[in-house]
């Protein structure tokens, strides 16, 4: 599991549930359509755990862009609702995930839906080196 791969799940499920509306993956370009939605990495970190496993993380955010008009505020609040609901797991190639903690905000008239997973992985320890020949040696005896 990797986030590109989670942020490919997100990409995946809001595209499958809003196959009318673009989903902008990388930057939001001058000009862009509306309503809309851009998905942004916030911060992935890890932390070593017990042995050879590995605590990873990630938090994203999806800002949803409406469409200009009288309700656009009631609009982001539905859409934030069902934003939520939607992304109680997020499946990926690897695997389903859900969210420990999800909400929503608004702010400067774009919907902000936030939320992290946790995940584990094992860092694989080196194979070790065989010994092929032993050579001892026997002093006098002793």
């Amino acid at each position: 599991m990797t986030v590109f791969l989670i942020k490919k799940g997100i990409i995946k499920t809001l595209r499958k549930a809003f196959d009318n509306l673009p989903v902008y993956a990388e930057r939001v370009e001058q000009g862009f359509s509306r309503p809309s939605f851009f998905v942004f990495l916030k911060t992935a970190g890890g932390k070593r755990e017990l042995g050879q496993r590995r605590r990873k993380s990630a938090e994203f955010d999806i800002q949803y862009f409406p469409a200009a008009g009288e309700k656009q505020n009631e609009d982001m609040y539905a859409m934030g609702d069902e934003l939520l609901e939607l992304f109680e797991e997020v499946e990926t190639d690897s695997g389903v995930l859900r969210p420990a903690e999800a909400m929503y905000e608004i702010e400067d008239d774009v919907l902000h839906v936030s939320f992290s997973v946790c995940w584990f992985t094992r860092k694989e320890k080196p194979a070790a080196a065989l010994v092929s020949k032993i050579d001892t040696e026997v002093l006098n005896g002793r």
